[in-house]
């Protein structure tokens, strides 16, 4: 099966397990409500469309957690 290059907004949202609102979202203003830079993508007519690369580099943008303890840099 061809993997393919380009994927539209509901398709991203699924690869992303993210809402296309999130997308649509992060896409108007550049970064989503929480302050995550959004996934880059280009405009082809009137289409968005997201190379599968610019995918995988916002999802590798995130860092990888083994727990949710909050850790703080401050010394006591």
């Amino acid at each position: 099966m061809i993997k393919p290059r380009l994927y539209d907004e509901k398709s991203a949202a699924t690869y992303l397990s993210l809402s296309r609102a999130y997308l649509t979202h992060a896409r108007s203003k550049g970064k989503s409500a929480s302050g995550a830079s959004a996934p880059s993508f280009i405009k082809i007519g009137g289409s968005i469309r997201y190379p599968i690369e610019e995918l995988d580099k916002f999802i590798d943008s995130f860092p990888l957690l083994d727990n949710l303890s909050f850790k703080s840099d401050k010394i006591d």
